[in-house]
């Protein structure tokens, strides 16, 4: 009896000696920097990514209600890219990749309010985290009949500036340059109109 107790024992105080060995380790924290696709629910990202030309910023997050910080980029098809030339007009920025799966549900949603021609309303798909060349994401709009135009941010640096994680990540704009709403994952067409509305009426 006694030397089944001194084992029980031995066996007990060798499992608080290992602790936490035993139990479920928490899954791996992404590398620095990685772009994931967006979760159900909106977060508060962190910074992502490098390289490529912006405004530098402090570390807090862009703010709605806050100026949307400029950037220069070049698109797809090789023309220059200035947030600040659209200023006077809406601006639906969506930070977008083609191995996005959200991303594409969202595209042709994206079209159906591209194609309604609205006058006072730019859009731009910013291409970022994405291993795919400024030529391949060229082909991938063209083959799917998207028209709106795509920066290139090599590097993702403006993402970084706009603290994104999460793809899609979209922010809406006002006339007056001032950052009015921001929305995190795929959209419909009915509530990206409400946010074109919202940044058109100043919030």
């Amino acid at each position: 009896m006694n030397r089944i107790l001194g084992g029980a024992v031995l066996l007990l105080v060798a499992m608080l000696l290992v602790g936490g060995s035993l139990r479920p380790q928490a899954p791996a924290a992404p590398p620095p920097g990685a772009l994931r696709s967006a979760p159900a629910a909106e977060g508060t990202p962190p910074p992502a990514g490098q390289g490529g030309t912006t405004q530098e910023l402090s570390p807090s997050v862009i703010a709605v209600g806050t100026p949307a910080p400029d950037f220069e980029l070049t698109d797809v098809t090789g023309r220059t890219v200035r947030l600040s030339d659209y200023r006077g007009k809406v601006v639906f920025l969506n930070f977008w990749a083609t191995w996005c799966p959200p991303c594409r549900q969202e595209m042709p949603e994206i079209q159906r309010l591209v194609d309604k021609g609205i006058p006072d309303l730019v859009v731009l798909g910013v291409n970022t985290s994405d291993p795919a060349t400024p030529a391949e994401v060229k082909a991938f709009m063209e083959r799917n009949g998207y028209t709106w135009r795509v920066p290139y941010d090599a590097g993702s640096r403006v993402a970084r500036t706009y603290r994104v994680v999460y793809l899609p990540t979209s922010y809406f704009i006002g006339p007056d340059g001032i950052v009015r709403a921001k929305y995190i994952g795929p959209m419909s067409l009915p509530v990206m109109e409400s946010y074109v509305e919202r940044a058109r009426n100043g919030g």
